[in-house]
């Protein structure tokens, strides 16, 4: 018996080891994929991080010289945008909450403008608090705080306290306009990353000031900065937030998105599909502006397959094969991922508004899961277009539900863009 219990704990060793090499091998095959990264340097980069996280087991004396190390090589690899189509693959360990839906700013490619007539109050901090528990026992390891503005709640700090003591990695979305002061708040012990959105519309001079400083801050603070841009069909101010970019080519990340109907339904899906093609010369552009300036970029909500030629995929592929996506990468399927409200109600995510159910003691993260993976099965099949009916890219993805057993990695598939054009 007791040679059967040796023998069984050397098989799952075993097996532990190579799950973990597999791991490493895939997220060093992702991390290697992008042109302007050096595949030698990445791979020595999550060598190092592997090495120092194995150190860290022992708690040796010299801990926080190797957990400061780590912490530096971690912003290498996490401004690589590879990185998260790699964690998209596992569990969700990132809780996203919106604690406000109020802005102190009305931008016109905000998805979220009109959700503060619904959620007039902001989170409470006993709510908060209530939620970081919560979060903590269904396995959430950091939190990512969205609005409106995060950063206006008025106890925005307290929260930051309640999430270090709670053991939490925060990240969170911001216009960038926040009192300068707040960045003393600010250290990459406590933020994982910092999302600013360019503003796009016009800006006073002073405003965009305090912009630049607060990034300017964050990258002092290494703290891993992205840089957000909105894609519209025929309008270029997505070349303000490239050029921004090159200013701190080695410290940011730029991330680009199609302007979404939002909350407001600005426009409908018929607008969006008269407008498909304007959007793919725009990205085409963006995709090439970037990659000539060696800027690190991505596109982080689905495209659509028939926007592009042939020609232009490749082209697209060439830099990365995982520069955009063309189905949900966010979990939103499956109903893995969720955004709690400040009323502790949930959706299913930051752009679709479709009501789950209340967070509370009794509920698990299984339950929200459920709800939602029900909930949402008919609008995930639903065509964005009369196109999408005959389009061999959307029925590979509509066999891809139907069948697990069905082999996506050599198909390409897609689902019709965000869901919510069809919310």
């Amino acid at each position: 018996m007791k040679f059967d219990k040796i023998f069984l704990n050397k098989k799952l060793g075993k097996i532990r080891f190579i799950t973990y090499c597999s791991k490493y091998i895939r997220l060093v095959k992702a991390l290697g994929s992008h042109r302007h990264m050096s595949f030698i340097r990445m791979v020595v980069t999550t060598f190092l991080v592997y090495s120092a996280n194995i150190l860290l087991w022992f708690k040796p004396p010299f801990y926080r010289m190797i957990l400061a190390f780590r912490n530096n090589q971690l912003i290498k690899i996490s401004r690589h945008p590879n990185i998260l189509t790699f964690h998209s693959q596992q569990k969700p360990r990132c809780l996203v909450v919106a604690i406000t839906y109020h802005c102190n700013k009305h931008c016109s490619f905000c998805y979220s403008e009109g959700l503060q007539k619904q959620f007039k109050e902001h989170m409470s901090l006993k709510d908060f608090d209530f939620l970081c528990h919560w979060a903590k026992e269904q396995g959430y390891k950091s939190l990512r705080l969205l609005g409106g503005e995060p950063t206006i709640h008025p106890e925005f700090k307290e929260i930051l306290d309640l999430s270090r003591k709670q053991g939490f990695r925060v990240s969170f979305s911001t216009n960038g306009l926040f009192n300068t002061e707040l960045n003393s708040s600010l250290n990459n012990s406590l933020i994982e990353s910092i999302n600013f959105s360019y503003p796009q519309d016009e800006i006073a001079p002073d405003k965009m000031g305090i912009f630049r400083e607060n990034i300017k801050q964050s990258i002092i603070k290494r703290i891993p900065v992205v840089l957000s841009g909105v894609i519209y069909p025929y309008k270029d101010s997505w070349r303000q937030v490239i050029d921004l970019a090159k200013e701190y080519r080695n410290f940011v990340v730029t991330r680009f998105s199609m302007v979404l109907p939002g909350h407001l339904q600005r426009f409908s899906t018929k607008e969006f599909s008269g407008h498909i093609r304007g959007l793919a010369k725009q990205v085409i552009a963006i995709a090439k502006y970037a990659y000539k300036n060696h800027v690190v970029f991505y596109f982080y909500r689905p495209l659509l397959l028939c926007m592009f030629d042939q020609e232009e995929i490749r082209f697209l592929r060439s830099i990365s094969l995982y520069l955009f996506d063309t189905f949900c990468s966010c979990s939103c399927i499956d109903g893995t991922m969720m955004t709690i409200n400040p009323d502790l109600t949930c959706f299913p995510c930051p752009s679709l508004s479709v009501k789950g159910i209340k967070i509370t003691s009794s509920v698990t993260r299984q339950d929200v899961s459920r709800d939602f993976k029900k909930r949402l099965k008919k609008l995930s099949t639903e065509p964005l277009m009369d196109a999408c009916l005959t389009c061999q890219y959307f029925l590979n993805y509509k066999r891809s539900l139907e069948d697990k057993f069905f082999d996506s990695s050599g198909e390409l598939i897609c689902h019709g863009g965000c869901f919510q054009f069809r919310d």
